[in-house]
């Protein structure tokens, strides 16, 4: 993939050819190489009325990542559900030094998502399909009739091909000269009632089962596939991207703290996993107020219905608790509530305190 940079002056006649291309990311610069941003595809439709237009017509403004801040997944991943194609790199002074394909971010994303996690858990139900055969002027039609802004297209045997949005479709129909080009040639537009959704360039889709586990969907992502199709019966129930994967595991990330230490979670537990450490980082929290803590250990155990949980807190201070319960929550907040007791006991370092 490569960086391709534009001006925020350029005309976007002068650079369409650019806006356009699948082999790279477009990058949205000033004068001086500062990153604003990148272009919004949808705004081209700005050229069926001033044909001058410049690139800051259609500017999309995206959060970019320090330099030095390039290893914080939490940044990684917030800017690449900003714009799921690529993050980019700036230094202090904003100006644009590198960008992070989105081959790489997946590949992160993949060490977030859990083992249990499946597309049923992400997807967005209730879809609506269009045969390749209609025309444009019928699908912005079922677009309204449906109050949806996406299509998945389908063939006769109704085999999912891709998706269209309103914004393609407003493109096309500004822009449309023959099959699979879109520029800004001088020739005269054919009705809407006459172009059909099969002379456009759509998004392509892969196809999986609802069942299926999304860390290994997830590799089918990394080329120019952004978005699932969820099947049930051979029939689409449902869609999902890879915008909707990376907040998933952005959620885990931001739970994520390599001093605490889960051991023994049934794999049918792992659900509750961000929970469970969301309760054990706020349980440290507390603790770091006045001791230093090092690591925190659960291990737990399940036998015959009842679980046995052992908390460690290692630091200034080594604490061991060992709680039993039925209810893997109560378990897990009675071990966090007698934790807190004991804290309250412990004398306060007052280097800390100030």
């Amino acid at each position: 993939m490569e960086l391709v940079t534009v001006k925020i002056d350029d005309k976007i006649s002068d650079v369409f050819n650019d806006l356009l291309r699948k082999d790279a990311v477009v990058a949205i610069v000033d004068k001086k190489g500062k990153f604003l941003g990148v272009p919004d595809k949808k705004y081209l439709r700005i050229l069926k009325q001033d044909k001058h237009a410049k690139v800051e017509r259609i500017l999309r403004t995206v959060t970019p990542v320090l330099e030095n801040e390039r290893n914080n997944l939490e940044k990684l991943f917030s800017s690449f559900i900003e714009y799921p194609r690529a993050v980019f790199i700036v230094n202090k002074s904003k100006k644009l030094q590198d960008f992070i394909p989105k081959e790489e971010i997946i590949s992160h994303i993949l060490e977030y998502i859990p083992k249990h996690i499946r597309v049923d858990d992400v997807m967005q139900p209730g879809v609506y399909t269009i045969e390749e055969s209609k025309t444009l002027q019928e699908a912005k039609a079922m677009m309204r009739a449906f109050q949806t802004d996406t299509l998945i297209v389908v063939d006769k045997k109704q085999k999912p091909l891709g998706i269209i949005s309103y914004d393609d479709l407003i493109i096309a129909a500004a822009m449309f000269d023959v099959k699979g080009r879109k520029d800004l040639v001088e020739k005269k537009v054919p009705p809407e009632s006459k172009i059909k959704i099969s002379d456009l360039i759509y998004e392509p889709v892969i196809t999986v089962k609802r069942s299926q586990l999304l860390n290994k969907v997830i590799k089918k992502m990394k080329d120019e596939i952004d978005v699932g199709v969820a099947m049930d019966l051979k029939r689409p129930v449902g869609m999902f991207s890879i915008k909707d994967v990376a907040k998933v595991a952005l959620r885990f990330v931001k739970v994520e703290d390599p001093s605490i230490e889960i051991m023994g979670l049934a794999e049918e537990d792992w659900i509750f996993v961000d929970d469970i450490k969301a309760e054990l980082k706020r349980l440290k929290e507390k603790i770091e107020k006045i001791k230093r803590v090092d690591k925190i250990v659960l291990f737990l155990k399940q036998s015959k219905g009842a679980f046995r949980g052992k908390l460690s807190i290692i630091g200034e201070e080594i604490i061991h608790i060992e709680e039993d319960g039925y209810d893997l929550h109560g378990l897990i907040k009675q071990l966090v509530k007698t934790a807190t007791l004991k804290i309250k006991k412990l004398k306060p370092n007052k280097k800390r305190r100030k």
